[in-house]
């Protein structure tokens, strides 16, 4: 049987785009599945300005490639508001992060400390399944075809 769980893992950090630059990010989640008392999958969500946003969009990072991205749902995104991305860590890097710690605090603190050589710290080991804003209790913003809806 799974045992998942939710925490916060900090406040604002920098995850690291494919070129290396900056992408930073607030308001890091982390919700971890473990099987048998082994994680065997992470996923985290995102929450940044609508400038960083662009140059995401911009730059595909998270996987986000205009082929793999499903009907926008609510409208279209708004620059006024902060834009969250969930996201799925890639498999491979699951795997390592599950042989190298031993519980959840153990996850946090390799992406506290994680620098842009990191692979769970580099958005090309994310893989975005949700693009989305809150506007009141309105959501819009699009699935991908990472998502779990998409299968």
């Amino acid at each position: 049987m799974a045992d998942v769980r939710r925490l916060k893992v900090i406040s604002a950090r920098d995850l690291y785009a494919a070129d290396g630059s900056p992408v930073p990010v607030r308001d890091v989640h982390f919700e971890l599945t473990y099987v048998d008392n082994r994680l065997s999958e992470a996923t985290g969500s995102f929450a940044m300005d609508f400038a960083t946003w662009q140059a995401i969009d911009a730059a595909e990072s998270f996987h986000l490639t205009a082929e793999g991205r499903g009907p926008t749902f609510g409208g279209g995104l708004n620059p006024e508001l902060d834009v969250e991305i969930e996201a799925r860590l890639d498999e491979a890097v699951a795997s390592e992060l599950a042989d190298s710690t031993s519980d959840d605090w153990e996850v946090a603190a390799v992406l506290y400390g994680a620098d842009a050589d990191t692979p769970l710290a580099r958005t090309e080991s994310w893989y975005a399944m949700f693009v989305k804003q809150s506007d009141g209790p309105l959501k819009v913003g699009f699935s991908t075809r990472w998502s779990p809806v998409s299968d």
